[in-house]
Protein backbone atom coordinates (compact mmCIF):
# COMPACT_ATOMS: atom_id res chain seq x y z
CA UNK A 1 0.00 0.00 0.00
CA UNK A 2 1.17 3.48 -0.85
CA UNK A 3 2.07 5.73 2.12
CA UNK A 4 1.10 9.03 2.21
CA UNK A 5 4.75 11.21 2.83
CA UNK A 6 3.89 15.24 3.31
CA UNK A 7 6.78 17.49 1.92
CA UNK A 8 6.49 19.64 4.74
CA UNK A 9 6.48 16.94 7.53
CA UNK A 10 7.03 19.06 10.68
CA UNK A 11 5.05 22.28 9.42
CA UNK A 12 2.36 23.04 12.59
CA UNK A 13 -0.84 24.79 11.91
CA UNK A 14 -2.21 26.62 15.28
CA UNK A 15 -5.37 28.47 14.93
CA UNK A 16 -4.99 32.16 14.73
CA UNK A 17 -1.14 32.16 14.11
CA UNK A 18 -0.64 34.70 11.29
CA UNK A 19 1.59 33.01 8.59
CA UNK A 20 4.15 33.79 6.39
CA UNK A 21 3.94 33.52 2.55
CA UNK A 22 6.23 30.83 2.82
CA UNK A 23 4.28 29.02 5.44
CA UNK A 24 0.97 29.43 3.50
CA UNK A 25 2.47 28.13 0.73
CA UNK A 26 3.84 25.09 2.94
CA UNK A 27 0.95 24.15 4.23
CA UNK A 28 -0.79 24.63 0.84
CA UNK A 29 1.74 21.97 -0.41
CA UNK A 30 0.55 19.44 2.30
CA UNK A 31 -2.86 19.37 1.73
CA UNK A 32 -2.28 18.75 -2.48
CA UNK A 33 -0.42 15.73 -1.28
CA UNK A 34 -3.11 14.69 0.94
CA UNK A 35 -5.66 15.42 -1.61
CA UNK A 36 -3.35 13.33 -4.11
CA UNK A 37 -3.08 10.53 -2.19
CA UNK A 38 -6.46 10.50 -1.36
CA UNK A 39 -7.43 10.91 -4.46
CA UNK A 40 -5.48 7.90 -5.28
CA UNK A 41 -7.33 5.47 -2.33
CA UNK A 42 -10.48 6.38 -4.26
CA UNK A 43 -9.08 4.89 -7.80
CA UNK A 44 -7.31 2.38 -6.19
CA UNK A 45 -3.48 3.41 -7.32
CA UNK A 46 -3.09 3.33 -3.68
CA UNK A 47 -4.10 0.33 -2.85
CA UNK A 48 -2.25 -2.81 -1.72
CA UNK A 49 -1.51 -5.26 -4.66
CA UNK A 50 -1.69 -9.19 -4.39
CA UNK A 51 1.30 -11.16 -3.83
CA UNK A 52 1.91 -14.35 -5.47
CA UNK A 53 3.44 -17.30 -3.30
CA UNK A 54 3.50 -21.27 -3.59
CA UNK A 55 1.10 -22.93 -1.58
CA UNK A 56 2.75 -26.50 -2.07
CA UNK A 57 2.05 -28.97 0.95
CA UNK A 58 2.42 -32.37 1.04
CA UNK A 59 -0.11 -35.75 0.02
CA UNK A 60 -1.25 -33.40 -3.01
CA UNK A 61 -0.40 -33.88 -6.71
CA UNK A 62 -1.80 -30.92 -8.93
CA UNK A 63 -2.32 -29.32 -12.30
CA UNK A 64 -2.11 -25.37 -10.49
CA UNK A 65 -1.53 -24.08 -7.08
CA UNK A 66 -2.02 -20.75 -7.09
CA UNK A 67 -1.61 -18.61 -4.01
CA UNK A 68 -1.99 -14.87 -3.36
CA UNK A 69 -1.98 -12.53 -0.23
CA UNK A 70 -2.05 -9.15 0.78
CA UNK A 71 -0.42 -7.87 4.08
CA UNK A 72 -1.56 -4.25 5.47
CA UNK A 73 0.73 -3.73 8.88
CA UNK A 74 0.16 -7.30 10.93
CA UNK A 75 -3.28 -8.30 8.87
CA UNK A 76 -2.65 -10.99 6.36
CA UNK A 77 -5.56 -12.06 3.76
CA UNK A 78 -4.80 -15.42 1.47
CA UNK A 79 -6.47 -16.48 -1.15
CA UNK A 80 -5.53 -20.28 -2.05
CA UNK A 81 -6.55 -22.67 -5.00
CA UNK A 82 -5.21 -25.98 -5.40
CA UNK A 83 -6.68 -27.66 -8.59
CA UNK A 84 -6.29 -31.39 -7.82
CA UNK A 85 -5.28 -34.14 -9.94
CA UNK A 86 -4.53 -36.86 -6.96
CA UNK A 87 -4.76 -36.80 -3.56
CA UNK A 88 -1.81 -39.74 -2.23
CA UNK A 89 -1.87 -39.00 1.37
CA UNK A 90 -4.17 -39.11 4.17
CA UNK A 91 -2.57 -36.09 5.83
CA UNK A 92 -2.72 -33.07 3.50
CA UNK A 93 -0.62 -29.85 4.00
CA UNK A 94 -1.01 -26.67 2.09
CA UNK A 95 1.56 -23.59 3.31
CA UNK A 96 0.11 -19.87 4.44
CA UNK A 97 2.37 -17.46 3.16
CA UNK A 98 3.59 -15.95 6.59
CA UNK A 99 2.82 -17.23 9.96
CA UNK A 100 0.30 -17.17 12.47
CA UNK A 101 0.99 -14.96 15.14
CA UNK A 102 2.22 -17.34 18.34
CA UNK A 103 2.25 -20.06 15.93
CA UNK A 104 -1.62 -20.38 16.19
CA UNK A 105 -1.75 -24.18 16.60
CA UNK A 106 -5.85 -25.05 16.42
CA UNK A 107 -6.62 -22.13 14.60
CA UNK A 108 -9.20 -23.21 11.89
CA UNK A 109 -10.28 -21.47 9.08
CA UNK A 110 -12.84 -22.29 6.44
CA UNK A 111 -12.36 -24.26 3.25
CA UNK A 112 -14.18 -25.72 0.52
CA UNK A 113 -13.58 -28.92 -1.57
CA UNK A 114 -15.09 -28.67 -4.94
CA UNK A 115 -16.03 -32.59 -6.50
CA UNK A 116 -15.55 -31.27 -10.22
CA UNK A 117 -16.50 -34.82 -11.58
CA UNK A 118 -20.05 -34.43 -9.87
CA UNK A 119 -21.39 -31.64 -11.40
CA UNK A 120 -18.69 -29.48 -9.30
CA UNK A 121 -20.68 -30.34 -6.08
CA UNK A 122 -19.19 -28.40 -3.11
CA UNK A 123 -18.25 -29.97 0.23
CA UNK A 124 -17.20 -27.49 3.17
CA UNK A 125 -14.55 -28.14 5.49
CA UNK A 126 -11.57 -26.28 7.18
CA UNK A 127 -7.99 -26.07 7.37
CA UNK A 128 -6.54 -26.65 11.11
CA UNK A 129 -3.00 -25.08 12.08
CA UNK A 130 -0.45 -27.35 12.84
CA UNK A 131 3.57 -27.66 12.64
CA UNK A 132 5.60 -25.02 14.34
CA UNK A 133 6.23 -22.48 12.29
CA UNK A 134 2.81 -21.66 11.77
CA UNK A 135 2.40 -21.59 8.26
CA UNK A 136 0.99 -25.55 7.88
CA UNK A 137 -2.77 -25.98 7.23
CA UNK A 138 -4.07 -29.70 7.73
CA UNK A 139 -7.47 -30.25 5.92
CA UNK A 140 -9.99 -31.35 7.43
CA UNK A 141 -13.92 -32.69 6.48
CA UNK A 142 -16.43 -30.71 7.90
CA UNK A 143 -16.90 -33.89 10.64
CA UNK A 144 -13.26 -33.16 11.89
CA UNK A 145 -12.15 -36.12 9.64
CA UNK A 146 -8.46 -35.58 7.67
CA UNK A 147 -9.01 -34.96 3.77
CA UNK A 148 -7.44 -37.94 2.34
CA UNK A 149 -7.80 -39.91 -1.18
CA UNK A 150 -11.77 -40.51 -0.62
CA UNK A 151 -12.72 -37.88 1.93
CA UNK A 152 -15.13 -35.99 1.45
CA UNK A 153 -15.06 -37.80 -1.86
CA UNK A 154 -13.02 -39.67 -4.38
CA UNK A 155 -10.55 -37.23 -5.53
CA UNK A 156 -9.87 -36.99 -8.99
CA UNK A 157 -8.50 -34.56 -12.38
CA UNK A 158 -10.78 -31.54 -12.35
CA UNK A 159 -11.59 -31.27 -8.75
CA UNK A 160 -10.31 -28.53 -6.12
CA UNK A 161 -9.25 -27.42 -2.84
CA UNK A 162 -10.51 -23.19 -2.03
CA UNK A 163 -9.71 -21.15 0.82
CA UNK A 164 -9.93 -17.54 1.72
CA UNK A 165 -8.11 -16.28 5.29
CA UNK A 166 -7.44 -13.40 7.21
CA UNK A 167 -5.10 -13.74 10.00
CA UNK A 168 -2.42 -11.62 12.14
CA UNK A 169 1.01 -12.54 11.18
CA UNK A 170 4.05 -11.92 13.61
Amino acid sequence: MATLTLPYPGMDFVPLDILTAAEQDQLVANIEATANFCNGLATGDNMVEWQNYNPVGGGITASSYIGRYWQVGKTVTVFIRVNVTNISGNYIIIKLPKPVKGGGIGTCFPASFNDGSSSYKNYQGMANLVGSEGKDLRLLTKYNESVDSSKPFTWTNGDSINLTATYETT
